[in-house]
């Protein structure tokens, strides 16, 4: 397997996120966390590193921060929150969308509106979870990362998007 400019000791990892089969994608997992309110990411680290060979390895403050952070880690998933300093959650994922399409972003959110489900995912985002379902974060890395989509259950269906209509939407890899 390619260690995609991961240092030598990655390369012989066992199966990535890209590749579908789950036992193996939960055997090795990589997520960088990016959200302005540090206790939301200290509480993520723990929610998310309980699950046997999930890792957190990174966590950034702003956006411009997650996409040097994604570019420089390569991770498998990005969960990504809307509303940062410097360069909003929006505007983060399209970019790293571009630069490391490989990555897949899943959004945490306060916000439930149509409008900002939309942007998230017409940016990139594979899913989008409420920052008030978070119980559904680990499912929702697991759809993810397998490039299934996933919204909050919270989330009426009526705002959730299709997502094959999306102009623009990157397809899996």
């Amino acid at each position: 397997m390619e260690a995609r400019g991961r240092p030598q000791e990655l390369a012989g990892a066992s199966k990535r996120c890209n590749d579908v089969n789950k036992e193996d994608v939960i055997a090795a997992l990589r997520i960088l966390i990016a959200d302005d309110d540090q206790t939301v990411r200290k509480a993520l680290r723990a929610l998310l590193e309980e699950r046997p060979g999930w890792k957190v390895i990174g966590e950034a403050a702003n956006g411009h921060e997650a996409i040097g952070k994604a570019q420089r880690l390569r991770p498998d998933v990005v969960i990504m929150d809307i509303s940062m300093p410097e360069l909003d959650g929006i505007a983060a994922t399209r970019q790293i969308g571009q630069m490391v399409p490989k990555t897949e972003v899943l959004v945490l959110s306060q916000y439930d509106s149509e409008e900002m489900i939309y942007k998230a995912t017409e940016a990139g985002a594979r899913g989008y979870v409420l920052k008030t379902d978070a119980r559904n974060v680990g499912a929702a890395v697991e759809a993810v990362c397998q490039h299934k989509p996933f919204f909050s259950p919270k989330l009426p269906r009526t705002r959730r998007p299709n997502l094959g209509k999306l102009r623009g939407r990157r397809t899996s890899a």
